[in-house]
């Protein structure tokens, strides 16, 4: 094993021992100083970004990568805040999730503790090295990251200031670690760490997550990619359900919960469906970005409410959200006060045939390269 992975791995695992009997306040404490400290020295940060952002445009990267890569004042506070909002949660540490008492009077219980050192592989999503540091820290676990060579820059100034941030404020600063080396034997090195990681969380295309489970010798937790679909019903408003379904797309093509699918149910297909894909094929920018999503869908129902229809559609996944006339762009973690997080959900298509049984008639997700408008038709019955 590479030098620096038996490092990183040697210290994970001394400040795991340590993280694991810190106090609830002193983990809350140090993820408020972690949050000072990203504010404190964001000018550092974006400049570093910046120097990422050039290496991309350099190499001919296409724009919606280069938004995914992005770093800006307001993005970077919008990651001060889900740190904060990390540490407001209860802590999950310690709770008692079952507990059985036996005929001879012994108390048997489940409780929730750490798991020990998580590794997490990820592609060029700065945010992302913020959010599982945080997230490791409140669970009381240490975290060794490995983020795409894409954002190293970005990825070195965010942990050096984090890491600066836990010097005296409880925790070592060891419960942080990056690994710097981007080359392809080292990621997969990375993926065999036995002894030292835990567990291995993929969070990225279906490419990263199939590479993970295919080289990992250590526990992988194997996320879905998701398919982020709209549903139109059949007593939407065609004025709110357009508008809803072209922002869904177009608004921001690069983020996790970009729309890839439209549903439409049987009894519209050929009014509002021939509407919405003409509206839909107006747009060069709805068909194949590359980019699968992960957080769930939206559904579009009249204003007297969603019915059996709706219900079916929310048991289908998950982070599916219910949407009455409004752009549902901040349908996820944040409007419902999810915080921030690492989804493991099923296969999109798994979810809705779950939801919906056998009633559809044409389902395939947009995936890399496919086409993000597609026309299942569903039965009456739904």
């Amino acid at each position: 094993m590479r030098e620096e992975l038996l490092r990183l791995g040697e210290a994970a695992r001394r400040a795991s021992r340590r993280l694991m009997t810190a106090s609830s306040g002193e983990k809350d404490a140090a993820l408020e100083a972690i949050a000072a400290a990203l504010e404190t020295n964001a000018g550092r940060i974006l400049a570093a970004n910046a120097e990422d952002l050039a290496n991309g445009r350099a190499n001919g990267m296409p724009a919606n990568l280069l938004d995914r890569m992005l770093l800006d004042e307001k993005r970077l506070a919008g990651i001060v805040t889900g740190v904060r909002q990390v540490a407001a949660l209860k802590d999950p540490i310690g709770e008692v999730i079952h507990a059985d008492t036996l005929p001879n009077g012994l108390i048997v219980s489940r409780s929730r503790v750490p798991l020990g050192v998580v590794g997490m592989i990820y592609e060029a999503r700065p945010n992302v090295t913020v959010d599982a540091a945080a997230l490791c820290l409140k669970s009381g676990n240490a975290v060794i990251l490995r983020g795409s060579k894409d954002i190293l820059c970005s990825n070195r100034a965010l942990v050096e200031v984090m890491r600066q941030a836990l010097e005296g404020a409880g925790p070592t600063p060891d419960c942080i670690g990056l690994v710097t080396d981007p080359s392809r034997e080292t990621a997969t090195e990375f993926m065999q760490m036995n002894g030292y990681l835990d567990v291995l969380i993929p969070r990225g295309g279906a490419g990263l997550i199939a590479s993970t489970v295919k080289n990992a010798t250590v526990p992988v937790i194997e996320t879905g990619t998701g398919n982020c679909h709209v549903y139109l019903d059949k007593d939407a408003d065609p004025a709110k359900a357009i508008p809803v379904l072209l922002n869904a797309k177009t608004q921001r093509t690069s983020t996790c919960n970009t729309a890839e699918s439209l549903l439409i149910h049987r009894a519209v297909a050929g009014t509002l469906g021939r509407e919405a894909v003409a509206a839909a094929l107006y747009f060069p920018a709805l068909f194949g970005d590359g980019h699968a999503g992960d957080d769930g869908g939206g559904f579009c129902a009249g204003d007297g409410g969603f019915g059996l229809a709706g219900a079916v559609y929310i048991a289908a996944g998950e982070h599916a959200g219910v949407v009455q006339g409004e752009d549902f762009r901040g349908i996820g973690r944040d409007r419902f006060h999810i915080g921030q997080g690492v989804d493991i959900v099923d296969g999109g298509q798994s979810a809705v045939r779950q939801g919906v049984g056998e009633n559809i008639g044409h389902f395939r997700p947009g995936g890399v390269g496919g086409v993000a408008v597609e026309i299942p038709l569903l039965d009456d019955a739904v």
